[in-house]
């Protein structure tokens, strides 16, 4: 039986991902001590502190232009490949992108975003006329 209860407002698999980090062991000696005392979870400390960030990023830079920058980035990468190795097919530049996102912890919403604009980029680049 524990000494000491802890308060904890569980999200469960579905509502959440964990995200892990490491953090200097001075805060989390500190962290650790400060839950104990106030009988809450680290969990709860560090949640709010995210969905805090969250809400001040989600302002500062949107979804639409971290979407646009990454696209921008993929595009970039591609024209950079197709430099070095002209015959690269486009088909297998996509599924390494989308490899490489979803290790990178990137939901399929945004992936399918994300590659449709670097296709529609592609067109543009083969298809100057149109």
């Amino acid at each position: 039986m524990p000494i000491f209860k802890v308060r904890s407002k569980g999200t469960t698999v579905r509502e959440g991902k964990l995200v892990g980090a490491y953090i200097p062991l001075q805060v989390s000696s500190y962290l650790s001590l400060y839950v104990l005392a106030n009988g809450i979870s680290k969990s709860i400390i560090l949640r709010d502190l995210v969905d805090e960030w969250y809400r001040d990023k989600r302002v500062s830079a949107p979804e639409d232009d971290l979407i646009e920058k990454v696209a921008t980035g993929a595009i970039n990468a591609w024209r950079a490949s197709k430099t070095r190795v002209p015959n690269a097919d486009f088909p297998s530049y996509q599924e390494v992108l989308t490899r490489e996102l979803e290790k990178r912890g990137i939901t399929s919403f945004y992936i399918e975003i994300i590659l449709k604009k670097v296709q529609d980029e592609e067109d543009k680049i083969s298809n100057p006329a149109e």
